[in-house]
């Protein structure tokens, strides 16, 4: 009588969706309204090897909209046009005319496609209903300037602007002719490494209404000369 024998094994298999990858990347996601942003565009294959290749750049305006039920966003075409993607640096252009949240897309066949969102701050409306606080950069040197975009459309707010750091508060009062301005910051040498800053907006009268938002900006330290 032979015993009942088993063997198992296993095998590890990388499987790629897809042989081309779409990068793109920017030194800033907040602009004023009518300035550039300028993009970095990169196509990697599975390899992980630069490559050339042939795509599209779409750029689209994002309204948004809430009522009980939920949110739901729109987007408009804004611009649309064919970008020639190098294995050295590619740089792109786009600048948006009105403030508001732009979603741009970067595709190419064979190749998963690529977003970003950026934000344009000025004069006006940003035709998006929501809450929170965006900055234009990851990190930022002391004496640098922090632009910051408000993910709100509230005409004439009065901004409670509250920087902490290390276990003090700054508490400061703005007010602006529309969250669609944004705010900008005088970053300090005492803010290093980083610095948390709290917003919250109220507009309106009788029936005001509120919007609010947190980040951390992240501060490198002083050099020293």
């Amino acid at each position: 009588h032979s015993s009942d024998r088993s063997a198992t094994a296993a095998a590890q298999v990388t499987a790629h969706p897809t042989e081309l990858y779409l990068g793109a990347r920017t030194d800033a996601r907040v602009e004023p309204a009518g300035s550039s942003f300028e993009l970095e565009l990169a196509a990697i294959n599975a390899s992980g090897i630069r490559r050339d290749t042939r795509g599209m750049l779409a750029m689209t305006r994002v309204e948004r909209t809430c009522d009980p039920s939920g949110c739901e966003d729109k987007e408009s075409p804004v611009e649309e046009r064919e970008v020639e993607i190098a294995r050295g640096r590619t740089l792109e252009s786009v600048v948006p005319q009105t403030p508001g949240l732009y979603r741009v897309r970067i595709t190419a066949d064979d190749a998963l496609p690529v977003t970003l969102d950026l934000w344009a701050t000025g004069e006006g409306t940003t035709g998006y209903a929501g809450e929170g606080v965006i900055a234009d950069r990851a990190s930022y040197r002391p004496g640098d300037t922090a632009r910051l975009a408000l993910a709100a459309d509230l005409p004439e707010p009065t901004i409670l602007l509250a920087i902490e750091h290390d276990g003090t508060v700054d508490a400061r009062v703005i007010h602006l002719g529309s969250t669609a301005e944004g705010l900008e910051l005088a970053v300090a040498r005492a803010w290093s490494p980083s610095v948390q800053i709290h917003i919250a907006i109220i507009s309106g009268g009788a029936h005001p209404k509120f919007a609010a938002g947190t980040t951390t900006l992240a501060v490198e330290p002083a050099s020293v000369d």
